[in-house]
């Protein structure tokens, strides 16, 4: 991903995590997260296929 290297966005996400004042992956991490969680409903929806997976947070991926 190279919205990922974008040091104006990585900027951003810092200052961002400043002013919730929380501790969170790094930007990079986050957007890999969000990507595949995602995937696979968006590909279900572009197939007009069912999707009834759960996802699973301690795995960070669907089940």
């Amino acid at each position: 991903m190279a919205f990922d290297k974008d040091e104006a966005m990585q900027k951003k996400w810092k200052a961002f995590v400043r002013k919730i004042d929380t501790k969170t992956d790094d930007y990079s991490t986050v957007l890999e997260v969000i990507k595949n969680f995602l995937i696979q409903p968006f590909l279900s929806a572009i197939k007009k296929t069912e999707f009834s997976e759960k996802w699973s947070v301690t795995d960070s991926g669907w089940l």
